[in-house]
């Protein structure tokens, strides 16, 4: 009995020890201040052009100081252009006698099917002795992973050829350009690289080319083959208002197959706008 005694205060004392062993070790790395990130996850579109906030707060006595808070950047799949961030010192500084800082991220669109970019933004080290992340063994929000979805779609110019709904709207000028005028056509791919043709462009028996860059969908231009292209004459039979031969404003969307352009009227001494109009294509 005894031994059986002399046993039992032995695990006691060993699990004393562990126990004081234990809240020595905690105590090393919490000392009642902790900062972290609100979440340990965000996420947005990659086309998105808002800034998403990553909040960082601290809990404890409120400091005398301004807490400055260094951390680290990684990214998957991506590079560091395809990102911005408002710190861009690698820093962050919570004011004396505050609690709370941001971190702004924004992504930057590349219009390429190229994936999701995952950005990981970890707490590296601070001006004060705080704990980075909540306490704890797994220090949880002392990163944040953000992923920047990527919502493109593969360029196929093939995928654009085929009939379309039109609409046209007037922004200045007077009214819809002069001759007919359409509210449907027909485009086929063209003998040229990432081109569309339109036989009977803006239905003004001409010949038309809409030339597209798969690197970059803001970049929509087109032409009048044999422009300029007189569209209305006046009551004496002369020409009163053209298309210049390039209209280089335009954009158009990989997933819809659609594309917006901007054409502009002159009049005829092709230096004055007469008039400019918004040409939207949407596939049938």
């Amino acid at each position: 009995m005894k031994i059986i005694n002399k046993l039992y205060v032995i695990l006691f004392a060993i699990a004393l020890m562990t126990v004081s062993c234990t809240e020595t070790e905690t105590e090393a790395v919490f000392n009642g201040s902790f900062v972290a990130f609100n979440a340990g996850t965000a996420g947005t579109l990659e086309s998105s052009t808002d800034q998403l906030a990553l909040p960082i707060t601290m809990a404890g006595p409120l400091l005398t100081t301004d807490l400055v808070v260094d951390f680290t950047v990684s990214i998957e799949n991506g590079t560091e252009s395809d990102y911005t961030l408002s710190n861009t010192t690698g820093s962050l500084t919570i004011p004396a006698g505050e609690v709370a800082d941001t971190i702004w991220i924004t992504p930057v669109d590349n219009f390429v099917e190229d994936g999701a970019k995952v950005v990981t933004i970890t707490l590296s080290g601070a001006n004060e002795s705080v704990t980075l992340g909540l306490p704890g063994p797994d220090a949880n929000n002392k990163s944040i992973v953000v992923t920047l979805s990527d919502d493109d779609c593969a360029f196929d110019i093939n995928a654009f050829a085929g009939d379309y709904n039109v609409e046209i709207i007037s922004e200045v000028g007077f009214g819809n350009p002069g001759g007919s005028w359409f509210s449907t056509t027909t485009l086929s791919v063209g003998s040229d690289p990432n081109t569309l043709v339109d036989a009977n462009w803006w239905d003004f028996g001409e010949t038309g080319v809409i030339t597209l860059d798969p690197s970059d969908p803001a970049n929509l231009t087109t032409e009048l083959v044999g422009a300029p292209q007189f569209t209305y004459f006046n009551g004496a039979g002369l020409p009163r208002y053209s298309i210049q031969g390039t209209q280089p404003l335009g954009t158009f969307n990989t997933c819809e197959a659609s594309m917006v352009v901007n054409m502009e009227l002159t009049r005829e001494d092709q230096t004055t706008i007469a008039n400019r109009s918004v040409i939207i294509y949407t596939k049938q």
